[in-house]
């Protein structure tokens, strides 16, 4: 990945994450986290979002579904991912452990934990 994207990238990963909890975050923390986790379990995910050029910075392990939250390789698209995560909106993979061939890209809801809301 070009170095000049991935600071891009974390730049709007802290961003984002500091409007989607309200709160000042460390971000070297969640992002060890996050890529142990996936490295760890979920290699073939971490394997797509390297691929599609998205820099994780939270995951959500719920029963049936991993809910990456993710910024794209899209500068262009920042100001509105920062306004959607106004509104509790954030741009995530979902994989889909029951069916792996409906994980997709897309935007979710998620509350001050940064936790997928129904």
């Amino acid at each position: 990945m070009e170095k000049q994207l991935l600071v891009k990238q974390r730049q709007q990963a802290k961003l984002l994450t500091e409007k989607l909890t309200g709160t000042e975050f460390n971000l070297e923390q969640v992002e060890t986290e996050t890529f142990d986790l996936l490295k760890t379990f979920f290699p073939e995910v971490l394997a797509i979002l390297e691929k599609a050029g998205a820099y994780p910075y939270s995951v959500d392990w719920q029963t049936n579904f991993l809910n990456v939250l993710i910024v794209s390789k899209y500068p262009e698209e920042y100001d509105a991912d920062l306004s959607y995560a106004e509104e509790g909106i954030a741009f995530a993979y979902v994989y889909n452990f029951r069916f792996p061939k409906y994980s997709e890209f897309g935007n979710i809801a998620v509350n001050t934990k940064l936790q997928r809301r129904a």
